[in-house]
């Protein structure tokens, strides 16, 4: 009986015991090295990604340093840029016409959002951004002083 006292914690204290469910911390150490790896293998991934960017930036540079157009030497440019004349309409095809007219409303309330976005943008930002900025006076000689 006294070797299994001594054995347990000895001098006949009971010896607590973790409640269950509960686990007692255990650190060897891992979870430090793991951390450290994965830091040290985002570390080497920013520092290519960063070289990449720098490369692309280098490259860029020097194509976006030299003038495609000339106002001065050249006042007529010619605006190349493709524009798709399908309607969205003639795109929306399935053998199912409710899932078409579905499709079809919502085509158009995006399209119409588009052209709501670009008017707003070229008649109200500029006034709405303006609005409730007020000059402040910050204390000097006005009208109520005298």
């Amino acid at each position: 009986a006294n070797g299994a006292a001594a054995a347990s914690g000895g001098g006949g204290a009971a010896r607590r015991r973790a409640p269950p469910g509960h686990f007692t911390h255990f650190d060897d150490g891992s979870s430090v090295d793991t951390a450290n790896a994965h830091l040290d293998s985002l570390r080497g991934f920013a520092t290519t990604y960063s070289e990449q960017l720098s490369a692309i930036e280098h490259a860029l540079a020097e194509s976006l340093d030299s003038q495609v157009w000339d106002f001065d030497a050249s006042p007529v440019a010619l605006d190349t840029t493709p524009y798709e004349q399908t309607n969205v309409l003639e795109l929306i095809a399935t053998p199912n016409q409710l899932f078409n007219k579905v499709l079809r409303v919502f085509a158009w309330a995006c399209d119409e959002a588009r052209v709501l976005e670009t008017h707003a943008q070229e008649y109200f930002y500029a006034p709405l951004l303006m609005y409730g900025e007020q000059v402040v006076d910050d204390g000097g000689a006005g009208d109520d002083d005298i």
